[in-house]
């Protein structure tokens, strides 16, 4: 007889004898929680179990011994992924993991539509642990656990009925990898999923790597490594490819990025339209190339509003707005504290924002980290403009940091903007500061805003203030 090395029961003593002392389902407590029961008649068992904590590990019938896996009841919330011992039918237990992210999923949502559905007779069956457990995973969803580095399998063709709360992907001593390629660089949320202390890894050379929340909503907290081998780091979308519809102002996206280094972040998709309300925070230990509130491509309008917020993370350009593509709602960027090198309120193509834009530097009172700009700073888009009747709308608070030499204008650089609004209520500044656009060039209508208004009350000044704007470093 061969035990698993997993199976480990200890008794008081030796029993000797015990098929006569046990009568017709009669048990036997030793210690370290393990129960003997026998279904038995005098001393002919029909079967033995071997049961620790209320699970049964070892049967003997009729002379056979069979180890049962007590990770593997009905009430669990946990589901463990192994890229070198897993196996596609696996149970998801720690001893007989999935192999791939995908699997993972899809025994989540077993496990957790087995558990919703479950009927009045089975959950009389069920230990007070049990109970407990069912109505927290039913609450706030599965987990899934990388105990070894794997690949994400065909997770973009991955379809769940069901509507767990969430999943929660993290790795065993956060440092194994769910691995990228050029036959697998597509990362497709299927269901609101927060990703923690775990690496991801990519070796594509062809393709870049990417991650699509499609609309669901997307977490990526704190512990989580990007590396990559060669080619680009990760990009990361709330939308996907798909068109997204929601109704009325729910949100359409939700993505929140607290670590990783990315070349991009978008709040909407590459290529295809959101109808609805786009919701993007980043910050922690992020850092990344570009930050895009909206979407990238020409096509991937959001019909909605756009909110990106930045709780620290260091980044080089960040937009309010879409790369090539434009927003019909408002456009808000709120940059609470750590430090961008170009910020824009608008986009950077020549795209629009039907409705106003508005930007907030910094916190009134803040936790003593500073909001700091190195480069530029644009109340507007790069080349973005305004529609008619559309405001730019630029709040400066007290822990704001504007670094000298950078160009600071509340209008835009070569989109039109009908108005722009520069409230300085505090804040550092190092370089001049005009309310209106800032122009370059000659045969283009550069940073025209049609009014300006300027409101000073408080901040410290090393440049000049202008409620103009500035053409060819020339105030106006």
């Amino acid at each position: 007889m061969v035990l698993d090395n997993a199976v480990n029961i200890a008794f008081a003593g030796v029993v000797s004898g015990y098929t006569n002392l046990m009568p017709l389902n009669d048990e036997m407590k030793f210690t370290n929680g393990v129960t003997i029961y026998s279904n038995s008649i005098g001393a002919n068992p029909e079967y033995i179990s071997y049961k620790q904590d209320g699970k049964e590990i070892l049967r003997l019938d009729g002379g056979t011994w069979s180890i049962k896996d007590s990770e593997a009841g009905a009430v669990r919330s946990t589901v463990f992924v192994d890229g070198t011992m897993g196996v596609d039918s696996n149970a998801g237990t720690s001893r007989a993991p999935v192999d791939n992210l995908a699997n993972a999923y899809r025994k989540a949502a077993e496990i957790y539509n087995s558990m919703k559905n479950m009927t009045k007779e089975v959950l009389a069956g069920l230990s007070a642990d049990e109970k407990t457990l069912r109505l927290k995973v039913l609450a706030e969803g599965m987990e899934i656990v990388i105990l070894d580095n794997i690949v994400l399998g065909d997770i973009g063709n991955l379809s769940l009925e069901t509507q767990m709360p969430k999943v929660t992907v993290r790795a065993v001593g956060g440092d194994k990898a769910i691995l990228f390629s050029d036959d697998s660089y597509v990362y497709t949320i299927p269901v609101y999923t927060v990703i923690e202390n775990t690496v991801m890894e990519s070796t594509c050379s062809i393709n870049d790597p990417v991650i699509y929340a499609n609309g669901k909503k997307l977490e990526i907290a704190q512990g989580v490594v990007t590396r990559y081998i060669i080619g680009k780091p990760f990009s990361v979308f709330g939308g996907g490819e798909q068109d997204i519809t929601v109704e009325g102002n729910d949100l359409a996206t939700d993505l929140t990025v607290m670590s990783g280094e990315w070349d991009a972040i978008y709040g909407g998709s590459p290529s295809n339209k959101i109808n609805g309300s786009v919701n993007l925070t980043v910050g922690g230990s992020t850092e990344a190339n570009y930050v895009f509130g909206g979407g990238q491509y020409p096509g991937s309008d959001v019909n909605g509003d756009v909110t990106l917020t930045i709780i620290g993370g260091s980044y080089q350009d960040v937009y309010g707005s879409g790369e090539s593509a434009s927003v019909t709602g408002r456009a808000t960027t709120v940059f609470q504290y750590g430090s961008i090198a170009n910020l824009y309120g608008g986009g950077y193509e020549k795209t629009s924002v039907t409705g106003n834009t508005v930007v907030i530097i910094g916190e009134e009172a803040g936790s003593g980290n500073q909001a700091v700009i190195t480069g530029k700073f644009r109340g507007s888009g790069q080349r973005g403009e305004m529609k008619a009747g559309g405001l730019v709308q630029v709040t400066v608070n007290n822990s704001a940091h504007i670094m000298e030499g950078v160009e600071f204008c509340a209008g835009g650089y070569s989109g039109t903007v009908p108005k722009a609004v520069l409230y300085i209520k505090g804040g550092q500044f190092e370089t001049n500061i005009f309310a209106g656009g800032w122009g370059e060039g000659s045969g283009e209508q550069y940073g025209n805003s049609t009014e300006t208004t300027l409101e000073v009350s408080g901040g410290s000044f090393k440049g000049n203030i202008y409620g103009g704007g500035n053409v060819n470093g020339n105030s106006i």
